[in-house]
């Protein structure tokens, strides 16, 4: 069970660093909740009060985990005072999942970042992390050839200016 797998992870991570626990789904919300003491956790979801919540997981020692859905927490926040991230439901977007870790990584964070993606073994989940690893490597690998393509075609023209 995943939220069995999130509560070990929790407990090994020191009680000074503060975490941000990503989801997808509203329901994964209360089962999350039920894992931590009530003066552990807040919530920022579509109707919470951001920057209520922003302020009381950056001012609150006690305040430990920000659980929020992905979306709610994955974009436009600071929230560099955490550095763990989890992400207990993949999203398919791997580009909304970067926007949520980037969270963590904003000037001013000092302490290393942790981020961990937990997938079901065997299941829709492994499969889909499996082909969007596939179509990033494909998609890397494309922009690199590209990008230095495109600083070749620059040197070119700048060589062949200089040489008129």
């Amino acid at each position: 069970n995943k939220h069995l797998i999130l509560k070990k992870i929790c407990d090994q991570i020191p009680k000074t660093d503060k975490v941000i626990i990503f989801v997808n789904w509203k329901k994964s919300i209360g089962a999350i909740r039920n894992l931590f003491d009530e003066n552990e956790y807040i919530i920022l979801n579509g109707s919470s009060n951001k920057s209520q919540v922003i302020n009381t997981f950056n001012t609150n020692p006690e305040c430990r985990y920000l659980i929020s859905s992905i979306i709610a927490g994955g974009t436009g926040l600071n929230l560099q005072i955490a550095n763990h991230v989890i992400i207990v439901e993949p999203t398919w977007n791997p580009a909304i999942e970067r926007q949520a870790i980037d969270r963590c990584y904003r000037m001013g964070q000092t302490k290393q970042v942790y981020i961990y993606n937990l997938h079901s073994h065997a299941t829709i989940e492994c499969w889909m992390n499996n082909l969007i690893n596939n179509k990033n490597d494909i998609s890397y690998s494309f922009n690199e050839n590209v990008f230095l393509n495109n600083i070749n075609g620059i040197t070119t023209s700048i060589h062949s200016n200089l040489n008129k």
